[in-house]
């Protein structure tokens, strides 16, 4: 893992599931431990950049309620049972029609206008490399119904590696 500390507001960050053509990031803002901790995607595009792909932000309670469940949630996509491939997912979908297309949904976090999930999807039933765990982010105005604001999409073993980075800050 690639510990980096920049001064004053460059976050911290922790680089973790390094493959040729994909990472994830854990960053946070040095003046808070565990500030605004934002969870990233990078993906290498066609000039060989790695790019900023996916991009989600937590408040420090919910970044510790999701590291209090990360073992669960990392057993529930290990054991992931078979079931019928769901596909990727189309855009513009509302927060339910999201959630019922996994094959797994843990609450992270709610409030009156926002909430945090991880849900569990494996692609391709032929493939165990298929199964990925994302943290979504719904958000709501007022009496409006939920919509999707953000997600992260972890492969398997990147949210492993996430585990392993997550319990450096219990």
């Amino acid at each position: 893992m690639n510990w980096k500390k920049e001064q004053n507001i460059s976050p911290h960050f922790v680089d973790f599931g390094l493959s040729a053509t994909r990472f994830g990031r854990l960053a946070w803002f040095q003046f808070s431990p565990v500030g605004k901790p934002t969870f990233i995607l990078f993906k290498k595009n066609q000039n060989g950049e790695f790019i900023k792909e996916q991009e989600l932000y937590m408040d420090k309670e919910e970044f510790a309620k999701l590291s209090n469940m990360k073992d669960y949630i990392l057993e529930h996509a290990q054991n992931l049972a078979e079931q019928q491939y769901s596909g990727a997912l189309e855009k513009g979908l509302t927060m339910n029609q999201i959630l019922e297309q996994c094959q797994d949904v843990m609450d992270v976090a709610t409030q009156k206008n926002r909430r945090i999930c991880a849900t569990i999807k494996r692609y391709k039933m032929a493939d165990p490399n298929s199964i990925y765990i994302q943290l979504r982010v719904f958000c709501r105005k007022e009496m409006e119904e939920f919509k999707q604001a953000a997600y992260v999409n972890y492969r398997l073993d990147e949210f492993v590696d996430l585990c392993k980075v997550l319990n450096d800050f219990v």
